[in-house]
C-alpha cells in the first residue's frame, strides 16, 4: 500500500479524503490515482496547470472551454479528450480539429508516455525500498520476521510481490519460486503495453530471490536497480560504479556531503534570549538545525500551547518572519532553500534526508542524514484553506521563505519550503502571508564557532 492509500484508508470521512487528495494533487500534478468521487473542480485545475497529460484524467463535468482551450493550444493531442460540445470552439479558438487524427494520436501516445513514466518512477521506488528494507530485516532477524508483513488479501489475488514473499518466507526452494515468479511475467507482462510492468516485475523477482538468498540489502539494491533502464530510473536510486562497491558505506555524494559537515554539530546562543540552537553546516551554508523559538509579537506556539513551542519553535507570519532572525542570521532566500535542497539530492529524495529521525507521524521519519532535524511544526492560521486556527503538526512542516510572489494578482503571498510525513520529496509554492509557519534561520557568512552554553539554553 502506497502512503497515499494509506492516507485515505485511514481517513475519517470524505472531507478528509478530499484533503488528502488535494495535498496529493499539488505535489503529483496527477488525477490518476484520485478515486472519481472524490475528484473536484479545484483538483482538476491544480493537475492540469502544469501537465496537459492530466486532462485525460478529469470528469467531463469538470473540462472548461477556457481549460480546454488553454490545453490544446500547448499540447495539440488534447483536442482528443475535448468533449464532443466544446470541440467547436476549441476548433475556433485554436484551430486544432479532429482531422489529421493520425498525427494527434501518435501525440496523444506520447502525453500517456510521459503520465505513465512519471508514474512508473514513483511506484519502482516505493517497490525497490520495501524490498531494501525487508532484506535488512530478514538479514539481521531472519526471513520468518517477515511473516507478519504479508498482506493476505493480495496474496489471495495472486499479487506478485506478496506470493514471492510468501513462498520465501514458507521456505520455498529458490528454483521453485524462482520458476512461479518466471511463469507469472510470462503470463501477465507478454506483450509491449506491458513494457513498464515487465521491468517492475523483473525487480520485484529480483528482490524477491534475493532476500531467500539472504542477501546484503546493499547487493539486492545494486540487483534491483540494474535492471531499470536510466532514464526511467528516480534520483534516489541513481546506480553508479563507486555505490555499490562492497565495501563502500555511502554514495560519492554522500561522502562529499559528509567530509563538508565533519564538524558539524555546533552551536549559536541568540543574544536576546540566551537560548541556544543547535547548528549545522552543509556544504557552503550554516544552518540552525532547529526552529526558531524566539517569543516575537505575533508569534505563537501551536494550538497556543507552550510545549509545542519548546519541541517545534514558534510559527511566524511572514513580515514577522522577515525580521525575526538574530544578528548575523536571515530568513533564507528561495535559492537558498534551493542550494539546501539541491545539497540533500533533490527535490525528490531531500525531505527524507532533512526530516529527523522522530516526531513525524505515521511512519514518516527522516533519515536526517546531515544533522539538519526538520520537524512538523504545522501552521497556524484562520482565513481561507483553514478550518481551525492550527493544523497539521506532526504531519506537516512549512518553512518561510524571503521572496515575495511576482504575480501582482498574489503579491500578498510569500514563498515557502513544505515537508510532509508520507512523502520523501519537497514542495516549493507560495502562501498567504497572514499564515503561522516556521522559521530556520541561515547564518550571513563565514564559519560557525562552537559556543559555550549560556543562561537560557536547553
Amino acid at each position: 500500500m502506497t502512503y497515499f492509500e494509506q492516507q485515505l484508508a485511514e481517513a475519517k470521512d470524505d472531507a478528509e479524503k478530499m484533503q488528502i487528495c488535494l495535498e496529493a494533487v499539488k505535489n503529483w500534478y496527477n488525477l490518476k490515482y484520485v478515486p472519481e468521487n472524490l475528484k473536484t473542480a479545484e483538483m482538476c485545475n491544480i493537475a492540469v496547470k502544469d501537465n496537459g497529460y492530466a486532462l485525460i484524467y478529469v470528469p467531463e463535468e469538470f473540462k472548461t472551454l477556457d481549460m480546454c482551450i488553454e490545453i490544446v493550444k500547448q499540447e495539440t493531442w488534447a483536442f482528443m479528450v475535448v468533449p464532443e460540445n466544446l470541440k467547436e470552439q476549441v476548433t475556433t479558438a485554436t484551430g486544432v480539429q479532429q482531422g489529421g487524427t493520425a498525427m494527434l494520436h501518435r501525440e496523444y501516445e506520447s502525453a500517456l508516455e510521459k503520465g505513465i513514466k512519471e508514474i512508473f518512477e514513483k511506484e519502482v521506488e516505493r517497490i525497490c525500498f520495501r524490498l531494501i528494507t525487508y532484506a535488512e530485516i530478514a538479514r539481521r532477524k531472519g526471513i520468518l520476521a517477515l511473516e507478519d508483513k504479508l498482506d493476505q488479501e493480495k496474496i489471495a489475488k495472486r499479487d506478485l510481490l506478496e506470493t514471492g514473499l510468501m513462498l520465501a518466507v514458507d521456505g520455498t526452494e529458490r528454483a521453485e519460486i524462482k520458476n512461479y515468479l518466471d511463469s507469472w511475467i510470462e503470463a501477465n507482462c507478454n506483450n509491449s503495453v506491458a513494457y513498464y510492468d515487465k521491468i517492475l516485475a523483473s525487480v520485484i523477482k529480483t528482490g524477491v530471490l534475493c532476500i531467500q538468498e539472504g542477501y546484503n540489502p546493499r547487493i539486492a539494491e545494486y540487483k534491483m536497480t540494474v535492471l531499470i533502464p536510466r532514464e526511467l530510473t528516480p534520483d534516489s536510486l541513481m546506480p553508479s560504479n563507486e555505490k555499490y562497491f562492497r565495501r563502500r558505506k555511502m554514495t560519492p555524494l554522500e561522502h562529499q556531503l559528509a567530509k563538508a559537515t565533519d564538524d558539524a554539530e555546533n552551536t549559536f546562543t541568540d543574544p536576546r534570549d540566551g537560548k541556544v540552537y543547535k547548528t549545522v553546516k552543509i556544504g557552503d551554508q550554516v544552518w540552525m538545525a532547529e526552529n526558531l523559538a524566539y517569543d516575537a509579537e505575533g508569534s505563537k506556539c501551536y494550538d497556543n500551547n507552550p510545549a509545542n513551542g519548546e519541541k517545534y519553535g514558534r510559527l511566524y507570519d511572514w513580515e514577522t518572519a522577515m525580521k525575526v532572525c538574530p544578528p548575523g542570521w536571515h530568513l533564507p532566500s528561495e535559492q537558498e532553500w534551493e542550494v539546501l535542497v539541491d545539497s540533500a539530492g533533490g527535490k525528490k529524495i531531500a525531505g527524507k534526508k532533512l526530516k529527523a529521525k522522530n516526531g513525524w507521524a505515521r511512519n514518516g521519519n527522516g533519515t536526517d542524514e546531515f544533522g539538519f532535524s526538520a520537524l512538523p511544526g504545522g501552521a497556524g492560521g484562520s482565513t481561507r484553506r483553514f478550518t481551525d486556527k492550527f493544523i497539521t503538526i506532526g504531519t506537516h512542516g512549512y518553512w518561510w521563505g524571503s521572496n515575495e510572489n511576482e504575480n501582482k494578482n498574489k503579491n500578498n503571498n510569500a514563498y515557502y519550503l513544505r515537508m510532509m510525513n508520507w512523502r520523501e520529496a519537497v514542495r516549493f509554492g507560495f502562501e498567504d502571508k497572514s499564515y503561522l509557519l516556521s522559521v530556520r534561520c541561515v547564518k550571513d557568512c563565514g564559519e560557525v564557532k562552537k559556543a559555550v552554553k549560556q543562561g537560557g539554553g536547553k
